[in-house]
């Protein structure tokens, strides 16, 4: 399983440097990882929904660089197309680890950000490569057992017209996560476990455009991933169909549907309430629902609008333990006046278990509703730099006060885009 994790990785990578070579010739705001606390439960020590999720190390979609670069704006192509920025700053973050109100911990930090992508056709305009990387270091300075954290991501993708009317995809891409979250023992110290995840994965896809009814996309896909934790490794894969359709000059809608399955390496099923000797090894699946209406519009102060909503049901096949339905909602808006941008979003999640009790009542069963709100302010300087001040919120409720948290952040930095046609 490793040597397949590493020659994906190596694939990625060459087919990256190989867009830079030949174009020679011719963090972003804070991620959501909002995981839970390591607890104790059964006698075990769980790192619970923190790791299980997917959704909690991505970044929410708003105006971070990870969203410009992956997709920037529709523009007439030369030979190559590129991006490429880098920006810092420093800022202040309350609640680092998303703790209780009573083991809170508070800390200033500075950031780097940084980001590249470019864009070919080749084929006389029958195919096209495109490549990106990602990345973002931010280091704090007070918090006990934690430095700093970082994200990098790359993603290569090749798509290739065939049959007059299909398009084939290819997509490799990798990503390294490390976030800490609380691991004190007592409420009279503080101590942070940093959490690292290492992912790659390499996803198929087959895409048709009909006159008049849109865009199809039928994908299949395969990653790995490999956490600190040994027992968290799993592998999944999925398989999903897209559609796609513009409504207007203006609006597009999207429809998505992803089936998944995830495979655990040492993390073994439970049942609520029952000791289960032998119990098999976890293995999860579900089904998640996607719906996306974006508008845009190149004159007037409002600039784009997106709204997506997500459904996600997920079974365990032998246990009932980690049975749950998520459902997230999302609405963000751009805003142009002259030199400045405006970008503002708010989205809320809720989470709810089937058989999971909450350690307050074990009469009521674990639930879990958080929002999230955030803003970006920037104002260009020339043709390359602008300034920028961004602030979010976070908080969460749920039926058990132990993954009750309420966060927020401002950072303030300069971004330079030394790369540009």
């Amino acid at each position: 399983m490793k040597n397949r994790r590493n020659i994906f990785l190596l694939i990625a990578a060459l087919l990256s440097a190989l867009t830079y070579a030949l174009a020679s010739q011719t963090f972003g705001n804070d991620q959501a990882w909002l995981g839970s606390l390591l607890t104790e439960e059964d006698d075990e020590v769980v790192v619970d929904d923190f790791l299980l999720d997917d959704s909690l190390w991505a970044s929410d979609a708003s105006s971070s660089g990870a969203e410009a670069a992956v997709a920037p704006a529709p523009q007439a192509l030369s030979p190559w197309s590129m991006e490429s920025s880098v920006g810092g700053g420093f800022g202040y973050r309350e609640n680092v680890l998303f703790g209780a109100d009573n083991k809170q911990v508070d800390s200033s930090f500075q950031q780097v950000d940084f980001d590249y992508f470019a864009m070919r056709s080749f084929q006389e305009g029958r195919g096209d490569i495109a490549t990106v990387f990602f990345g973002e270091l931010r280091n704090y300075d007070s918090v006990p057992g934690l430095s700093s954290e970082h994200l990098l991501a790359m993603n290569t993708r090749i798509g290739m017209d065939f049959l007059g009317d299909y398009r084939g995809i290819l997509q490799l891409e990798a990503m390294h996560s490390e976030q800490a979250i609380d691991a004190s023992v007592d409420d009279f110290e503080t101590e942070a476990l940093a959490v690292s995840v290492f992912r790659p994965g390499v996803v198929l896809g087959l895409e048709r455009a009909f006159d008049g009814l849109g865009a199809f996309q039928l994908t299949y896909g395969y990653r790995n991933s490999k956490y600190s934790e040994d027992s968290e490794d799993f592998d999944s894969t999925f398989y999903g169909l897209e559609w796609e359709k513009r409504i207007s000059d203006r609006s597009q809608l999207t429809l998505g549907w992803e089936r998944y399955s995830e495979d655990y390496d040492r993390k073994l099923s439970r049942r609520v309430g029952e000791a289960w000797e032998d119990a098999p090894l976890l293995e999860l699946s579900g089904n998640r629902y996607e719906f996306e209406w974006l508008w845009s519009n190149r004159e007037g102060a409002l600039r784009r609008s997106r709204f997506t909503a997500d459904y996600e049901r997920e079974e365990d096949r032998y246990g009932n333990y980690y049975a749950r339905s998520k459902m997230r909602l999302r609405q963000g808006f751009e805003w142009s006046f002259g030199p400045w941008e405006l970008d503002t979003g708010v989205s809320m999640d809720q989470l709810d278990y089937d058989f999971r009790a909450s350690s307050d009542d074990p009469s009521v069963l674990r639930s879990d509703d958080s929002w999230r709100w955030d803003v970006e302010l920037s104002r260009k300087m020339g043709e390359d730099w602008k300034a920028f001040v961004r602030h979010e919120n976070s908080f969460k409720d749920s039926s058990d006060a132990l993954y009750e948290y309420d966060a927020a952040s401002t950072y303030i930095g300069l971004n330079w885009n030394f790369l540009s046609r």
